[in-house]
């Protein structure tokens, strides 16, 4: 029964199925001597979050690889770190879990991503890099083949309007993209839709191709002047159209580019679930 239930995808619907395999492995179901206090002794926020500390890292590093192969591209120009010499800045992709904000940052393409952080952005970093791939599955569009650290799993990633819901390792995890990311203020911060450069410099990485959607506090344009990197970060969720590619010089209030807003119901509506019975 655990196998069918480990077996068992269900995305956009909070279920009970990691609850029911947390019973399952409990001392006193594989004993046999389990009685009618079993389910008040385990609890239903314990055994339905179960190890979840020790698969967040694993769930936030696969959400980030999927939206790092969605947003690659082969031309040099528009691929999500930028072009520089020396090392490629790394792609930094934000998540929320429960009250934490954790990031991840990729260099490189998903076929042979260098993958650091998978941390709390207030707690320790974790300097460790870790080495993942990971590919899309000819099945369907949510079924991906991970490779982490030379370990290949199969994960299931699907992009809901309330998060980003991970099936990895018989467990669901769901993740949700702050909304309260630092882009109204500090240096690099718009307020309204145009992405306005602070200062004249020189584009040095566009992180995001034309017509990708962006979320509030996602990285769009780096601008480098007088040997200092300044960040601009998106204020609102939309499509980002851009007007500038890296190596253009641009002014002061120059505008880099626009998010539009977003499409309407209709046009962007997305199934409530997605499941799968392997």
């Amino acid at each position: 029964m655990d196998r069918a239930l480990a077996e068992t995808v269900i995305l956009g619907l909070h279920t009970n199925v990691d609850y029911l395999r947390a019973v399952l492995a409990a001392p006193e179901v594989l004993a046999g001597t389990a009685d009618t206090t079993l389910l008040d002794r385990i609890g239903g926020a314990s055994g339905e979050q179960g190890d979840s500390e020790q698969r967040l890292p694993g769930a936030l590093i696969a959400a980030a690889l999927t939206r790092h192969a969605q947003a690659w591209t082969d031309d040099l120009w528009h691929q999500p770190s930028g072009w520089r010499l020396g090392r490629a800045e790394p792609v930094e992709y934000t998540y929320s879990s429960g009250d934490q904000v954790h990031r991840v940052l990729v260099t490189g393409p998903p076929t042979a991503a260098r993958v650091e952080g998978a941390a709390t952005i207030d707690g320790p970093e974790h300097s460790d890099a870790r080495f993942g791939t990971i590919s899309q599955s000819a099945v369907d569009s949510c079924s991906h083949q991970l490779r982490l650290d030379g370990v290949v799993r199969r994960v299931w990633v699907w992009e809901g309007t309330d998060g980003t819901w991970v099936r990895l390792n018989g467990r669901t995890t769901v993740l949700t993209r702050p909304r309260d990311a630092p882009a109204a203020s500090g240096p690099g911060a718009v307020s309204g839709p145009e992405l306005r450069t602070p200062m004249p410099g020189t584009v040095v990485a566009v992180h995001v191709h034309p017509g990708a959607p962006v979320e509030p506090g996602d990285l769009v344009v780096t601008v480098e002047a007088m040997k200092m990197e300044h960040q601009i970060r998106a204020a609102s969720a939309g499509t980002i159209s851009l007007d500038v590619a890296v190596g253009d010089l641009v002014r002061t209030d120059q505008v880099l580019g626009v998010v539009s807003g977003p499409e309407s119901p209709q046009d962007t509506a997305e199934p409530s679930a997605v499941i799968h019975k392997i």
